[in-house]
């Protein structure tokens, strides 16, 4: 069947659920409202695809190239992105509750407001997306590049970030309470009004940052001294 049938049928029907559409070119086709529930996609060329209020829960879409794809208040709870490319991907106040993109590319994506409650983005990149008020709760996003990233008033409650790189990412009234980011990079990031109630900085790297007090933390090297098998940490003083 050629693409031209295949998408005349999809288009007929609306409704195909459990779909499989797997490593086929879907490109600029629009299934906006369309109930894809479970359907097959892995794989498959997406690029400028609409899902606007598509129903995509439980759906494979790992490695698929949804580049530029718009999937702005979808439905994809539980939706497996891992490895896809979603270069400037529309997902604005999209469904994304315990979606799967583990390393995928989130590249300038757009997540306005998207809910990505217990979502796993292990690393994945979200260098320069767009996060801004997404609710990012429990989520894991260990070794995620979040390089310049808006995550200005996000909801990071209990979400884990060990070894991300948050460099001069704005996380500007940011609720970080209970997360934990050690072992981040947090140089040159904007933390002013962000809630770090129990939050877990441990190794966290705090060069040039500019904290809740809007304070800005400049990381001060340190050398370890040995001591009757005690080991203390002390201030390198250098003098001119």
């Amino acid at each position: 069947m050629d693409k031209t049938t295949l998408l005349n049928n999809i288009l007929a029907e609306k409704s195909f659920n459990r779909i499989n559409l797997n490593s086929t070119n879907l490109s600029n086709a629009d299934f906006t409202g369309f109930n894809l529930q479970e359907a097959n996609f892995s794989g498959t060329i997406l690029i400028q695809v609409n899902f606007s209020q598509a129903y995509l829960n439980g759906a494979l879409l790992n490695y698929a190239d949804l580049s530029s794809a718009n999937l702005s208040l979808s439905y994809a709870r539980e939706t497996d992105f891992r490895e896809a490319n979603l270069f400037k991907a529309k997902l604005n106040e999209a469904d994304l509750v315990q979606a799967n993109f583990c390393s995928a590319s989130l590249w300038k994506a757009k997540l306005y407001k998207a809910n990505l409650w217990a979502a796993s983005l292990c690393e994945a990149d979200l260098s320069e997306a767009d996060l801004t008020e997404a609710s990012l709760i429990e989520a894991s996003l260990i070794g995620a590049n979040l390089f310049a990233a808006n995550l200005s008033g996000a909801k990071l409650w209990g979400a884990r970030l060990g070894e991300a790189n948050l460099t001069e990412a704005n996380l500007t009234g940011a609720d970080l309470s209970w997360a934990n980011l050690s072992g981040a990079d947090l140089t040159g990031a904007d933390l002013r009004g962000a809630n770090l109630h129990n939050t877990n900085l441990t190794g966290t790297k705090l060069d040039k940052t500019i904290m809740p007090d809007e304070t800005m933390q400049a990381e001060k090297p340190v050398i370890s001294c040995q001591f009757n098998h005690f080991v203390y940490n002390l201030p390198l003083f250098v003098h001119s």
